[in-house]
């Protein structure tokens, strides 16, 4: 039985069949009632650092949101209007768990950040859009058994997805795996793996998917199938004045003697403030430039560019939002005007396309610049607010950002 058959046929037909089953139902069969919410996402211009707003849906989108918690079950049912995708309905955010004591089973359009940095990964991020999925999450906070006792706190998720057709192979699909451990108290680990496969053209059967995900690619009818996979560590500090946390990830394009080689990574250390101006500082670098090296595997353009699967998602990195053969160096600081009012101000240097290529899904030249912003949380009882007024000083092409002053106000209610 085919893989991407089972996946492409009933997962989103599933998810809307049982959510207007249950809300067709009798609300008194339920423990909690249905909860709506409403959110508009407005932008004057395109620009390179909004594409996700916080609420998690894109810019210039208009929505609504039903969410029905009962006994076991989550179902959530998000329905938006956008020009910012070709298609011009989606049900990004829409999906159905059920959960078990710590282990929860789900379908669904899912927004994933792997990393323990809160605005970027460079192996998965929401800088694409979320693809259908079918996922399995599953935590452990006991210290019970010699598992926990060694590893201390941890949680282990895993899913399959389809994504959206490229022009080399129609309806691939993603696995990913991540474990997180917290082995001492606020020291983390992780390790993660994602492994794009299967496919038009490609084999979509059970010995497909257990190659992806052992990592036995090395045969000839598995060769295809093309894994990223490395680590991630956050240590957090709190014994100093000024309490702080630094993080970090390195993700391999390829391996070498099992261990991940071709390296690309991100760099973060965010610090708590206990004064009027600022409440909250940090810093971030990332880096998805690779060299060639010693004997002439990896160099420019491996990240992400795999010769079988574009590492995309409806033609956007599902890594770093800077793409391949590029850095970006953010520094950020949060002042809070009260327990309702924030500000938060950013400025990022960037780097696109270092090594100058055509191909690059960016810019076909090599672009550097800088990207201000200044932005304001408001929120009152149901009500949520943010604006922020973003400047950038350079241009891609392929992407369509200018050079430009981006305004981007979101707002959404609860009722």
């Amino acid at each position: 039985m085919q893989i991407l058959f089972i996946l492409k046929k009933y997962v989103k037909k599933f998810i809307m069949f049982f959510y207007i089953l249950l809300f067709f139902s009798p609300i008194s069969a339920f423990s909690e009632p249905l909860e709506f919410k409403s959110w508009v996402n407005i932008q004057s211009n395109k620009s390179f650092s909004s594409n996700m707003n916080k609420n998690g849906f894109l810019d210039d989108s208009i929505g609504i949101q039903t969410t029905k918690n009962f006994h076991n079950f989550k179902t959530n049912l998000a329905l938006s209007v956008t020009q910012s995708d070709k298609k011009y309905l989606l049900y990004d955010q829409s999906f159905l768990e059920y959960t078990h004591r710590n282990s929860t089973y789900g379908f669904g359009k899912i927004n994933r950040n792997w990393s323990f940095s809160e605005y970027s990964s460079v192996i998965l991020s929401n800088n694409a859009r979320p693809s259908n999925s079918i996922y399995f999450l599953k935590k452990d906070s006991t210290s019970n058994g010699l598992l926990s006792s060694l590893v201390g706190p941890w949680s282990f998720e895993t899913f399959n997805s389809i994504l959206s057709s490229s022009s080399r192979v129609k309806n691939p699909m993603l696995l990913g795996m991540r474990l997180v451990i917290e082995p001492y108290h606020n020291l983390k680990f992780e390790l993660l793996k994602t492994s794009q496969w299967g496919g038009s053209g490609y084999s979509n059967s059970f010995s497909a998917l257990s190659s992806a995900i052992l990592g036995n690619t090395n045969d000839s009818k598995n060769s295809n199938i093309n894994q990223m996979a490395g680590f991630g560590m956050s240590f957090e500090n709190n014994i100093t004045q000024m309490p702080n946390r630094t993080y970090a990830q390195v993700i391999g394009e390829d391996e070498a003697g099992s261990f991940p080689s071709c390296l690309i990574g991100l760099f973060g250390s965010e610090f708590t403030l206990k004064n009027e101006l600022f409440s909250e500082i940090g810093f971030e670098y990332i880096d998805t430039r690779i060299d060639t090296t010693e004997h002439g595997y990896c160099g420019p353009q491996t990240a992400y560019n795999n010769t079988v699967y574009p590492y995309t998602n409806y033609g956007k990195s599902m890594g770093a939002s800077i793409d391949s053969e590029g850095k970006q160096y953010s520094v950020w600081a949060t002042t809070k005007l009260s327990e309702n009012i924030s500000m938060n101000y950013s400025i990022k240097n960037i780097t696109i396309n270092d090594f100058n290529s055509s191909n690059h899904r960016l810019s076909n030249t090599k672009e550097n610049g800088w990207v201000t912003s200044i932005s304001t949380s408001w929120k009152l009882n149901s009500l949520s607010v943010n604006g922020a007024l973003t400047y950038q000083n350079f241009h891609l092409i392929k992407a369509n950002y200018d050079e430009s002053f981006n305004l981007n106000i979101s707002a959404d209610y609860n009722f």
